[in-house]
């Protein structure tokens, strides 16, 4: 190899480490570009779903004729849970759909709440922020989706929307675990009639970060997580409501 190559070799290194050392420490580096591209890459935004996907959901739900008393409502982490089994009782209806935001629940809130539940159980949050969401409106939306909800005196558990695990999740998790405790601190402060506030992260990110125990890319929980999460649903509020 030529000395000329050598040093060009040596150039692009040093150029390399500069750019990276100053994406770092100077928050340089394009994060909402490369979210975009995350999502796009790791689940299918249910925007881009709307019409077809994500309506089938909306359809499929409304046309159900299980008769349950309590609606789990949310994202894909609520969809991916099989809650009758882990709350060990029949009369639950998972109403998560994958990549919702707070802005799609709020369009689709209809269709739960013409079942007319007795007790609906929140947790979202986290795709909102993912596509630059602020936490003011992702606040709102929480407090319009639970003004419909308690229309017909239903009670409303609201959870502590979940934090991500920066050692296993896509970059970004520490900017997003800053926004869902902003929310967190919002949701807790909340003063409605019929709503209560229950802390998940209490036991599933003790730490402030979810807890890697708990999830295998994280965002999403495995088995293991799931159960903690409904042992303390179990434990925590809906013994109140039965």
């Amino acid at each position: 190899m030529s000395k000329k190559l050598v040093f060009l070799f040596i150039v692009t290194l040093l150029l390399g480490y500069t750019w990276g050392a100053l994406s770092i420490t100077h928050n340089i580096f394009p994060k909402p570009q490369l979210r975009e591209i995350l999502a796009l890459v790791t689940e299918t935004p249910a925007q881009e779903k709307h019409n077809d996907e994500w309506q089938t959901q909306v359809n499929l739900h409304q046309q159900s004729k299980h008769d349950a008393t309590i609606a789990i409502v949310g994202d894909s982490i609520s969809h991916r849970g099989d809650w009758v089994d882990l709350l060990d009782r029949s009369d639950v209806d998972n109403r998560g759909i994958n990549g919702d935001t707070s802005t799609l629940i709020l369009q689709r809130i209809d269709s739960v709440y013409k079942k007319h539940y007795a007790v609906y159980l929140l947790m979202f949050g986290i795709n909102d922020f993912f596509r630059e969401a602020s936490v003011d409106d992702v606040f709102t939306n929480y407090q319009s989706i639970i003004s419909k909800l308690t229309h017909n005196n239903a009670k409303v558990i609201v959870q502590s929307t979940l934090y991500c695990a920066p050692e296993k999740a896509p970059f970004g998790c520490h900017d997003i675990n800053i926004k869902i405790a902003k929310l967190n601190q919002k949701l807790q402060q909340l003063n409605m009639a019929n709503v209560s506030y229950i802390d998940i992260n209490a036991v599933l990110s003790p730490s402030g970060t979810l807890n890697t125990e708990f999830t295998n890319d994280g965002i999403h929980l495995n088995l293991t997580g799931y159960e903690k999460w409904a042992e303390f649903i179990n434990q925590t509020m809906l013994k109140r409501h039965n």
